[in-house]
């Protein structure tokens, strides 16, 4: 357990992540190995509860003292490079009134886990009566036409 926080607004209106609102909460834990990479859990995951956490290659945590949990393919996004958002999500946890400082090391390989994923909404674009018009003069006439 590195940290864990919430979604801020401005890292809602820089990163606009769709599954994710103002005021998720998110925790981030740290590999052990020498590949330093990170998993974010959102929302109120069973990961969360857990202090350590190992995941083989069928998508299986294991949490200590706690089981295990499938995790499910389409709930987690992995990325073998560096990424913004997971630094920034890592800056966010940490308290700057702090007086220790704490170093954000290198980040190499990030696992993003959603305990929930919201329905994604697309931008839905309302039409002017004007446009409406053309619209339904240029099918009626395509319509005569035939």
């Amino acid at each position: 357990d590195v940290c864990h926080g919430t979604i801020t607004n401005e890292m809602k209106l820089k990163y606009k992540d769709q599954l994710t609102f103002i005021g998720t909460p998110f925790k981030i834990m740290i590999s052990e190995n020498a590949e330093v990479g990170f998993l974010v859990t959102f929302y109120d995951s069973y990961l969360r509860n857990c202090s350590s956490v190992r995941v083989d290659r069928n998508s299986v945590a294991a949490c200590e003292n706690k089981g295990n949990y499938t995790i499910k393919r389409s709930m987690i996004h992995c990325f073998e490079f560096y990424l913004f958002y997971a630094d920034e999500l890592m800056r966010t946890c940490y308290d700057p009134a702090d007086s220790k400082p704490r170093q954000v090391p290198p980040i190499r390989f990030t696992a993003l886990h959603y305990a929930y994923k919201p329905p994604i909404e697309a931008g839905q674009v309302a039409l002017d009566i004007a446009t409406k018009w053309v619209l339904w003069l240029t099918v009626a006439g395509v319509l005569w036409i035939m």
